[in-house]
């Protein structure tokens, strides 16, 4: 018998073997996490998202970090797992070479630094 779908957390099957991510507010759940966590520390952060304010290219490839810190030249990428890091750690590198004006965290859903 088939599984009924998820409601409200994980991912819900799609057509073609293909799974779609639940979002909120159309964050991920560590990006959420990150944002909530934020808020109630009084840091003011503006999610910038996939499709969001600053689009940052790097040789062909595009770039948009998840947050912003509000006031400031300094964005944040959250990462859920360690393997999301190294997924993208090139990316992370072409960037911070790129435009050394802006600093870039990469932090866990909890906002601690990740160690690189």
């Amino acid at each position: 018998r088939p599984m009924p779908p998820l409601k409200g957390k994980g991912r819900t099957p799609q057509k073609a073997g293909r799974w779609q991510t639940f979002l909120i507010d159309g964050m991920r759940t560590a990006e959420f996490t990150f944002k909530t966590l934020m808020e109630r520390k009084g840091v003011a952060v503006e999610f910038v998202g996939k499709n969001g304010v600053r689009l940052f290219k790097l040789n062909g490839v595009s770039f948009t970090p998840n947050f912003r810190l509000v006031g400031t030249n300094e964005y944040v990428v959250v990462v859920g797992t360690r393997q999301a890091f190294f997924a993208n750690r090139t990316k992370y590198q072409m960037f911070r070479a790129q435009y050394p004006e802006i600093i870039l965290h990469i932090v866990k859903p909890d906002g601690s630094l990740l160690r690189e």
